[in-house]
C-alpha cells in the first residue's frame, strides 16, 4: 500500500537588514517529508521538479526527512532516497538539519519507547546522514 502524501507550497518575501535587499535570495524549505518505503515516489519527483523550476539558491531540509531509518536496510529504497538528495544537490546546495526522526531511535521496534520519551540517540541514522555529506552539495 502506497501512502498518498501531498506537499504544500507557500511563497514569502522577507526583508532583513542582514541581507543585501538589492540581491534577492531564494530559499526552498522542504520539511517533514517522513520518507518511508510506502510513500509514493512521484511525490519526490514533484519536489525535484519544483526545485528545478524555481532554482533556489539554497534548499533547507529542517528535520524529519525520514519516518524510520529502516529503509537503509533495503538497498533499492536507500538508493532511491539518495537519488532524490543527489538530484536536489545538483540544483543547489542542500542543508539538512536533523529532526527527532533523524536523532531519535525511531525504528518500528522502538515506537513505544519513542512516544514515552525513553528512546536513545539513533546513531544508525546520524551516521547514515553524515555519510551523505560525501554527496555533491549536501551539508548535514
Amino acid at each position: 500500500m502506497k501512502i498518498e502524501k501531498k506537499f504544500y507550497v507557500t511563497d514569502y518575501n522577507i526583508t532583513s537588514p542582514y541581507f543585501n535587499n538589492n540581491v534577492p535570495i531564494k530559499i526552498m524549505v522542504a520539511s517533514d517529508i517522513h520518507y518511508q518505503i510506502s510513500v509514493n515516489p512521484s511525490l519526490f519527483s514533484e519536489l525535484v521538479d519544483y526545485a528545478k523550476m524555481n532554482k533556489p539558491d539554497f534548499i533547507v531540509m529542517p528535520g524529519d526527512q525520514i519516518e524510520t531509518i529502516d529503509f537503509i536496510d533495503n538497498s533499492s529504497n536507500k538508493e532511491f532516497f539518495e537519488s532524490i538528495i543527489k538530484a536536489l544537490g545538483n540544483i543547489s546546495p542542500v542543508i539538512m538539519i536533523p529532526g527527532n526522526h533523524e536523532i531519535r531511535d525511531c525504528n518500528r521496534d522502538n515506537f513505544k519507547n519513542r512516544h514515552e520519551g525513553t528512546d536513545n540517540v539513533n546513531t544508525k541514522a546520524l551516521d547514515y546522514f553524515k555519510s551523505l555529506t560525501n554527496l555533491k552539495m549536501f551539508i548535514f
